[in-house]
């Protein structure tokens, strides 16, 4: 079975919207919090040496086509962040499958673009399909979870 991934990006939103980078202004850096600087464009993932991690969203200035393609210019054209870690069956280890995730936002939504790989279908392993399943974390997924208060104090189930 593929590992699942523990991605605690900060995001989860889609509405209509925009599409492509421009440059940002200054992190804005809560004190109690100690993280990474904010990446440098073109760069939109830093990381420190405990594995801490500061994602930069990309602000969009054109719509975006929300069709499942990922084939729009922010995809194209824009830098997408990976290198997640397993939290099943071996926590801490690197994912055993490639992903690539996309942050982006306009004044109205916050987007969030991924694209996974499977390099084995037939190991698959799926228990239950049912949008609100209590089994739904034992199977591969990708989650994603807001820090709306910049305090890292949320715990996976």
């Amino acid at each position: 079975m593929r590992a699942a991934l523990f991605a605690a990006i900060a995001v989860l939103v889609c509405l209509p919207g925009a599409a492509i980078a421009q440059p940002q202004r200054g992190p804005v850096k809560a004190a109690f919090v100690d993280s990474p600087p904010a990446p440098v464009p073109p760069a939109v993932v830093s990381r420190d040496e405990e594995g801490h991690v500061t994602i930069r969203a990309i602000r969009l200035t054109e719509r975006l086509v929300l069709d499942g393609r990922l084939d729009d210019r922010l995809y194209r054209e824009s830098q997408p962040f990976g290198d997640f870690i397993q939290q099943e069956p071996r926590e801490g280890q690197p994912a055993t499958e490639k992903t690539e995730v996309w942050v982006a936002y306009d004044e109205d939504a916050i987007y969030i673009g991924a694209r996974l790989w499977e390099s084995d279908s037939s190991k698959r392993v799926m228990s239950d399909m049912r949008r609100d399943a209590n089994n739904l974390y034992n199977n591969d997924h990708l989650a994603v979870m807001l820090d709306t208060f910049y305090d890292r104090r949320f715990r996976w189930p």
